[in-house]
């Protein structure tokens, strides 16, 4: 189990903006080919909430949370980009 935790860690490291990026394109096209995109994610939010947060836990050193916090300017701006802009694309 922790082999295969770690090459799940190693994996989101290496692909996290591809994997970032292409969630999004999958939300868009889901979004946009069906009549209910809300009920037809709801089956699958659960996997991808858990799928996000290992994601986080594997990139983001605890250190690294500290150093942000310097850097408001730029914390407000991700925070504006993943709480406002990509749900209104999604």
């Amino acid at each position: 189990m922790l082999r295969a935790t770690q090459r799940y860690a190693g994996l989101v490291r290496r692909y996290y903006s591809a994997i970032i990026v292409s969630t999004l394109l999958v939300a868009v096209a889901v979004g946009a080919l069906t009549g209910a995109p809300g009920r037809t994610l709801m089956r699958f939010s659960v996997p991808l909430i858990a799928v996000m947060i290992g994601a986080m836990e594997f990139t983001i050193p605890i250190r690294a949370l500290g150093l942000a916090l310097r850097d408001w300017r730029g914390v407000s701006f991700d925070l504006a980009l993943n709480f406002l802009l990509a749900p209104a694309i999604c």
